[in-house]
């Protein structure tokens, strides 16, 4: 397992309520005050980017998008391309 060495600095101004509950909590799971923030911080900006990759729709919009997925679209343009002469030998 490699070894992070850890250089980046945090400072925060907080209420004095929330530095007992600070206090309180990392003292309760044993960890230093530190240890509980970035911990605390990982965790939510794990969930807050998880959510941040998901789409909910309701079901009349996943059944709208599934309809359209199922229309064909025209290619024109690339029915085009493809009756051109191509600038290279097809092998064969």
């Amino acid at each position: 397992m490699a070894v992070v060495t850890k250089t980046r600095r945090l400072e925060a101004r907080m209420a004095p309520a929330t530095d007992a509950l600070l206090e309180r909590a990392s003292d309760l799971l044993g960890e230093s005050r530190s240890t509980f923030v970035v911990r605390a911080v990982e965790e939510r900006a794990e969930r807050v980017l998880a959510q941040a990759d998901q789409v909910t729709l309701s079901e009349a919009e996943f059944n709208a998008l599934l309809a359209s997925l199922d229309q064909a679209w025209p290619l024109t343009k690339l029915e085009k391309k493809a009756r051109q002469a191509r600038p290279y030998a097809v092998a064969g």
